[in-house]
């Protein structure tokens, strides 16, 4: 096992140096924990699809978001798409879900609009659930994002 190439008297004076010695490694611990911050802060959102449906006429459809994590998110986006014109139907943004929590996004006639997908901005595919749902009379249909 090789040991390491400090010698004690270097160690001693790291340990009891001088006041610029001791303030540059207070920097270093700054600069690494704030490093360490962003990094686990900067966790990138992810965009999730439902596989396309077309759903009857005569009914509502909205996306929805569940969030099965223990953290709060409120940065949700949730936008359905129509076949016709691969354009958004609506968009509903800043949706906010607590933890164990489900939020429904606007309500669309599928009478009048051709209601496809689902798209929906979330945190992470670990704790968070999209889905396409459309309610038409009894008959509920649930499309979840892979």
């Amino acid at each position: 096992m090789r040991r390491p190439n400090i010698q004690t008297g270097e160690l001693v004076r790291l340990l009891t140096g001088s006041v610029e010695d001791i303030m540059r490694v207070m920097r270093l611990l700054v600069a690494l924990a704030l490093i360490a911050t962003v990094a686990l802060s900067a966790e990138a959102a992810v965009t999730v699809r439902t596989a396309p449906a077309q759903p009857p006429g005569g009914g509502f459809a909205h996306c929805a978001v569940s969030n099965g994590g223990a953290n709060s998110a409120s940065d949700i986006t949730l936008t359905m798409f129509s076949f016709s014109d691969n354009f958004p139907i609506v968009a509903n943004g800043g949706i906010a879900v607590g933890p164990n929590e489900t939020a429904n996004g606007s309500t669309v006639p599928t009478s009048f609009n051709e209601v496809s997908w689902c798209e929906c901005v979330i945190p992470n595919k670990a704790d968070f659930r999209c889905s396409l749902t459309v309610v038409n009379g009894n008959n509920v249909t649930v499309v979840p994002a892979r």
